[in-house]
């Protein structure tokens, strides 16, 4: 029968375990994509490495390549109806995904089995354009260690009833690769910006929002992810000035409060009346990726040309938005005056209110400013008000009706941190008064294991502004006039690690609070995500100058930086090949037992050569000794049974016949 070339020139893959260990190294280097990509391609690539799995279980035929590419040009239009391209970070790594999983269906010989497991390595560079964490870094430590064991079994004959085996080789692999991997990541030379970027799809906006409806923030509460990390170099500011500003919103169409346009235009902060205050903090502030452009400081920023603008509200934007970790320095100076002169355009749009909305507020608020005389007496009045009703802190504040701050003012008095800043503006402008709603974060926790503060979503608040005379604006967070025994349980704890957002005394059971064990577990591990961040990701240009500097290398040239990388690779690699050569080649139990059957023939001149194989070396010796060849013909037997073929339940026991007939060997 003739055989097909392509059978000559590939073996095939019908040992023992070898596509079922590839399919399991498929799906652990897929794992982490799925959920990122479109439930539907998560869905074909496990149908497919399922199906697959039949297949080889069952030893049915493999679909035909016509079948395949069907699929995939299927699959192909599937995505482009998905995401209207085939560029972009989400279409491209689906596309990749989907053809990359049908390429199983095509997984006949040892060449295809290769190139799966050759492919997987370039998968794995995928996962890092959706997350560069220690966790996904760790991951794809061990996705490494499972492909290089596979691609050990697929060229062994027993390679998948090894795989503990062939782990630990996996392992020593990595570790000598690891020196390697070190010289280049310190020596490598750094760019200040990448070579290139692949454009990502577009993310769910996390954290504040760029306007304020009742239960907006207050969902946030219930995320504790980061919002940024806060490093300061010197004194730490005291509670209440830490009030992270990020946005203004000064329109109000009786349910949203959002940002005025006019206002919300950048110019040099060099045009700005801020009279600075005496006490600055100086920080680091490393922010996550919102997908917005706009910043968040302590009040009142120095200057920060070359991050961003700041804005005629006073808040802080940036040109692009903010889709990957951005760190930047800032000096804050929470005591200034900014905004002391008003024109009237402001002033305006700080008064609107629209028009047949809330009435009973309007009249409840000019009756009381008639009863007092001054806007800081109208305020307190106000705030008096909160402190002494029976109004609650709560994230559960029910259904307000169509007049939103008369229910929530006159009936219902429950709300979270937005109800009470939106009522409180509105009273104010009732009365004549300009204010705005500000939203930002308030407080922020120490790490006490990495000397950082961090802010979570969770501290996500709303507090107001109001503009009075000889004072500009004044921050005013009616939320902090609301007496501690009106605040919800579940919400006490967070609030009063802040050490003391309420002016009354906290109950003893609250300023007792201590973080539980798994809340130290939780900064720990924050600390540890943190300092991966600070020093491998964003290892760059400047702190790679810096490490040279320390060795004593300044101002090294791109040219002279590459030859130093190069010649501590020629260094290190000269180091490890002699510490291999070192290395004794350790022998398994079969190869022992064969090689004390060539010493005892050495000695009668019939020792194996280096070129011949088991059974030429046996023709030799029959040609000089046939009664010798006779008696050593079962151990040839047993030694190429043991070495080149399949007998992994017998290999004891044989392996113990040939020990026992080379030792009674004279």
């Amino acid at each position: 029968m003739k055989i097909k070339r392509e059978n000559k020139l590939y073996p095939s893959l019908d040992r023992k375990g070898v596509v079922e260990l590839i399919l399991l190294t498929q799906l652990v280097v897929l794992f982490p994509l799925f959920e990122f990509l479109p439930l539907w391609v998560t869905l074909i690539c496990l149908a497919v490495i399922t199906y697959r799995f039949f297949l080889k279980r069952s030893d049915r035929v493999l679909p035909r390549r016509i079948t395949t590419a069907i699929i995939g040009l299927i699959g192909g239009l599937l995505i482009y109806l998905e995401f209207k391209t085939f560029a972009g970070r989400d279409a491209g790594v689906s596309l990749i995904v989907l053809m990359f999983s049908l390429k199983l269906m095509e997984m006949r010989w040892y060449r295809d089995a290769a190139l799966i497991l050759f492919l997987s390595f370039f998968i794995m560079v995928a996962h890092f354009l959706y997350s560069q964490t220690l966790v996904m870094s760790v991951y794809m430590v061990i996705c490494l260690g499972v492909i290089l064991t596979a691609l050990q079994a697929l060229n062994r004959i027993n390679g998948a009833m090894e795989v503990t085996k062939l782990l630990k080789s996996s392992g020593k692999i990595m570790l000598q690769a690891l020196p390697i991997m070190l010289i280049l990541f310190l020596l490598f030379p750094r760019l200040s910006q990448p070579l290139w970027q692949m454009p990502s799809g577009q993310s769910g906006t996390s954290g504040i929002s760029d306007s304020m409806t009742p239960g907006d923030i207050g969902s946030l509460v219930l995320f504790n992810e980061p919002a940024f990390r806060v490093r300061f170099d010197g004194d730490v500011p005291s509670s209440s000035k830490l009030y992270w500003r990020g946005l203004v919103f000064s329109d109000f169409d009786g349910l949203t409060w959002s940002r005025n346009e006019d206002m919300f235009r950048s110019r040099f902060a060099s045009e700005y009346d801020i009279e600075f205050g005496e006490t600055a903090y100086e920080y680091e502030l490393l922010l996550e990726p919102h997908r917005q452009n706009w910043l968040f400081t302590l009040e009142m920023p120095y200057t920060m040309d070359d991050v961003g603008r700041m804005t005629t509200e006073y808040t802080w934007v940036r040109r692009f938005a903010v889709n990957s970790k951005l760190s930047y320095e800032v000096i804050s100076y929470p005591n200034s005056k900014f905004g002391v002169v008003i024109d009237d355009r402001t002033r305006q749009i700080n008064l609107e209110l629209p028009e047949g909305f809330n009435p009973v507020s309007r009249e409840w608020a000019t009756e009381l400013r008639n009863r007092t005389t001054t806007d800081e007496q109208f305020i307190q009045s106000v705030l008096s008000h909160i402190n002494q009703q029976e109004y609650h802190y709560t994230l559960t504040p029910g259904t307000m009706g169509e007049n939103g701050v008369d229910d929530f003012w006159f009936n219902q008095q429950r709300g979270f941190c937005e109800h009470y800043a939106g009522a409180f503006v509105f009273l104010m402008r009732s009365a004549g008064i300009p204010a705005r709603v500000v939203t930002g974060y308030q407080g922020g926790q120490m790490n006490p294991y990495g000397d950082y503060m961090l802010v979570r979503q969770s501290d996500a608040h709303a507090w107001t502004e109001v503009w009075l005379e000889g004072k500009g604006w004044t921050r005013i967070d009616p939320t902090a006039a609301i007496h501690p025994s009106r605040v919800e349980v579940d919400l006490s704890q967070d609030w009063l690690q802040r050490e003391a957002l309420f002016q009354d005394q906290a109950p003893q059971s609250w300023s007792d609070f201590r973080p539980s064990f798994i809340s130290k577990l939780s900064l720990i591990w924050d600390s540890v995500n943190s300092y991966w961040q600070n020093e491998v990701i964003d290892y760059n240009a400047e702190k790679q100058f810096n490490f040279l500097r320390k060795l004593g290398f300044n101002f090294l040239s791109m040219s002279e930086l590459l030859n130093l990388m190069l010649v501590t690779l020629g260094v290190g690699l000269g180091i490890s090949t002699a510490w291999l050569l070192k290395q004794s080649v350790r022998l398994d139990p079969i190869a022992k037992a064969y090689q004390q059957f060539n010493k005892k023939l050495s000695k009668n001149g019939l020792g194996r050569k280096a070129t011949e194989g088991p059974w030429q070396h046996w023709n030799r010796i029959r040609q000089a000794d046939p009664e010798l060849a006779t008696q050593l013909k079962p151990i040839i037997r047993l030694y190429t049974q043991l070495r080149y073929q399949d007998n992994h339940n017998q290999e004891t026991e044989l392996l113990r016949d040939m020990n026992n007939r080379v030792a009674m060997l004279k």
